[in-house]
């Protein structure tokens, strides 16, 4: 227990193994030697480290079934009713890496249990009576904590099915000269989550190991027992269910509208609008009822949580003088369970020019905290790095040997927040559209977006990385002072603030082989900034990774689709280029301190280009026939030096690339009447 340092050498350690010290890690299969010098944690150099970013699933299997029906019936010469149904069955299937096992022991009494003292005499002895003897003392009388990467248990699987309903019925036309429409609406999603194959029971996989039967050591071409497999494949979840819930919104709303008057420049139109809503969630989580399961995070059930909403808004289109029109909306939302907020309006459009149209807008917008966010209790994860104590051990560094603060993973509970404000937002955008030919035109939007109050919970990485300033969020057993847990609530955050331009040109034409369409669509992000507080400094994240203290959304700094299409009779064809700029490499994945820049890696991610390509044939009645190529040139995506703990794709960015390569599909799409 606890850390050791072996004769002539300064580090203290924490955990080994005799694969490590003869330096034979890569002769189990996904294995390799543990790397302090880039992870920043040297007191596990003596031990193997396994590569489950290798394995991680890079797509997930998903089925649905999907009913959409509608229905018009003419009520006379000025009113239509009509009927929508929409249904849905999902069932998607994910699969995880093998469970890694932290807390469990082999019996001293097991015929695998690794004796040190035996194995490793140089560094090891069975004795602690010479104290000249500077050996490490291994006590072959106790158990073995091992971790332990369970291969024989299985990767973990889960399988999801949603069933989800919406039902309306409404009537649109024409009253007293208002034209009229309204709906009433009932819709529900019911979610529910079984575990499959290598999920475990914390008890019964500690009941199976401390049998002795278990061999938690083996090397390629090794196996486990008959009697083995059988303790393994009785602690298994299989079948349990985990997670389970239901959505559902029941909604009427109206809108009318007539032009009021004339103007000197046009007629001044008016519409007025009513939203009635009443919306409830419930989740069950069946992990709370049931045995502890290996690796399972434990949001709390909330049993059925509702909120109603009414909502009144208006709109004016005032034609201001020929060319210039001006639109002034406002709306006001009413919930039971925050409070009110109106949100208003106005935008300017003015064409001096037939080739020339200039346009503006100014709106406020807000966002209500969701049901789990308010009401959700507490949800139970884990750390998914190892991270270092900032009391017990500082910087990598334990202060008094042994300790328990260097590379643990301790409990992290993210809380809900009854409390919690709704987000808002302004946002300004200032565009020009300028058409020099009947066959070119293009576009500039500018826009600034700003967020306040933004809801979200500060990460368990952040509250240790800042400890002075959040320690109260960080509990402690008062005897060993180790951490026991870190308290991440859900708080309103000063929020963000961003600005960029959208980008369109533009070219039509028509030639004697046909048809010719070429678009480039693009966003550039000047600017996204963030902070936690109106005390901290604003942080810029454009082309940044990100990282453990301000997140993982991802910001680049320029994006475009480039598509050309051409067609002629019965055929068309499309060639699209999308592309993402490079961005800021991962600066400290571990959240110890080390810079891997520093040590000569690439500090910047390449930019992405790829293409794509179909055909579609449409020379038979009713049936049309597509041939496509999904990146033409099976061009990889850019190699990024992050594991998967923080963002997905081990090596490469899933934010960004696409790791499966070139695909090809067929599409075959026919119309009955």
């Amino acid at each position: 227990a606890g850390s050791f340092k072996l004769p002539g050498d300064a580090t203290s350690y924490n955990r080994i193994s005799t694969l490590a010290v003869a330096g034979n890690c890569s002769s189990v299969t996904d294995m390799g030697p543990y790397r302090g010098d880039l992870t920043g944690f040297a007191n596990n150099n003596k031990a193997c480290s396994y590569d489950y970013g290798k394995q991680w699933s890079l797509m997930q299997p998903v089925e649905h079934v999907n009913l959409v029906g509608r229905g018009n019936f003419k009520l006379g010469t000025d009113h239509t009713a009509f009927v929508e149904f929409v249904g849905s069955n999902v069932k998607s299937a994910v699969e995880y890496t093998p469970i890694q096992i932290n807390t469990t022991n082999v019996a001293a009494t097991s015929p695998y249990y690794q004796n040190l003292a035996t194995l490793l005499p140089t560094l090891f002895k069975p004795t602690n009576t010479n104290p000249a003897d500077l050996r490490v003392f291994f006590d072959a009388s106790k158990p073995e904590r091992v971790r332990w990467r369970c291969n024989p248990c299985g990767p973990r699987q889960q399988e999801t099915t949603t069933n989800a309903f919406r039902t309306l019925v409404g009537m649109e036309g024409l009253l007293s000269g208002w034209d009229y429409k309204l709906g009433l609406s009932t819709a529900t999603s019911k979610a529910g989550t079984v575990l499959g194959d290598g999920n475990m029971y914390v008890a019964g996989l500690n009941a199976a190991m401390a049998t002795g039967l278990i061999n938690p050591f083996l090397l390629d071409g090794q196996s486990q027992t008959p009697a083995a497999l059988a303790l393994i494949n009785g602690a298994k979840a299989t079948g349990a269910s985990l997670y389970g819930g239901e959505a559902g919104l029941k909604q009427f709303d109206l809108t009318v509208s007539r032009d009021l008057m004339m103007l000197p420049a046009g007629p001044l139109g008016f519409a007025l609008g009513l939203d009635l809503r009443r919306e409830k969630f419930v989740f069950n989580n069946t992990q709370q009822l049931s045995p502890p399961i290996n690796g399972v995070t434990a949001p709390a059930s909330l049993n059925e949580a509702s909120r109603s909403v009414k909502a009144l808004f208006t709109e004016f289109a005032v034609p201001i003088f020929k060319g210039l029109d001006m639109q002034l909306a406002a709306r006001y939302d009413r919930y039971s369970d925050f409070g009110t907020t109106t949100n208003p309006k106005v935008a300017l459009r003015w064409v001096p020019l037939e080739s020339l149209l200039f346009r503006g807008s100014y709106s406020k917008g807000f966002h209500a905290p969701d049901f789990d966010a308010l009401y959700g209790g507490t949800a139970i994860n884990q750390f998914n790095s190892d991270i270092n104590d900032p009391l017990l051990c500082p910087k990598g560094v334990e202060l008094q040997p042994p300790s328990v603060g260097c590379a643990i993973r301790p409990e992290i509970d993210t809380t809900s927040n009854a409390k919690l404000k709704a987000e808002r937002s302004d946002q300004v955008s200032l565009g020009i559209v300028v058409s020099p030919t009947p066959w070119l035109s293009g576009s500039v939007d500018f826009w600034r977006i700003n967020i306040s109050d933004r809801i979200s919970a500060l990460s368990g990485q952040l509250l240790i990385a800042r400890y002075d300033q959040y320690k109260s969020y960080v509990q402690r057993d008062p005897v060993t002072n180790e951490i026991l847990r870190v308290v991440a609530p859900i708080l309103n955050l000063a929020g963000d603030r961003t600005s960029g331009a959208d980008i369109n040109v533009t070219t039509n034409f028509t030639t004697g082989f046909g048809k010719i369409r070429a678009t480039l669509d693009g966003t550039y992000v000047s600017s996204y900034k963030t902070r936690f507080s109106d005390a901290d400094p604003w942080q810029e994240l454009v082309g940044a990774f990100g990282d453990t203290t301000y997140g993982f959304n991802l910001h680049l700094r320029w994006k475009h689709a480039l598509n050309i299409g051409w067609s002629q009779g019965a055929w068309a064809t499309n060639l699209t280029q999308s592309y993402s700029a490079g961005y800021r490499e991962e600066v400290d994945g571990y959240g110890s301190g080390v810079i891997l820049q520093n040590l000569g890696f690439q500090s910047k991610v390449a930019s992405y280009t790829t293409y794509n390509a179909s055909a579609t044939y449409t020379g038979e009645k009713n049936l049309s026939l597509t041939w496509g190529v999904k990146n033409l040139f099976n061009t990889a995506p850019p190699f990024t030096l992050h594991n998967v703990d923080n963002v997905a794709g081990a090596g490469w960015d899933a934010r960004v690339g696409d790791a499966r390569g070139r695909a090809f599909t067929f599409r075959v799409n026919y119309k009955f009447f």
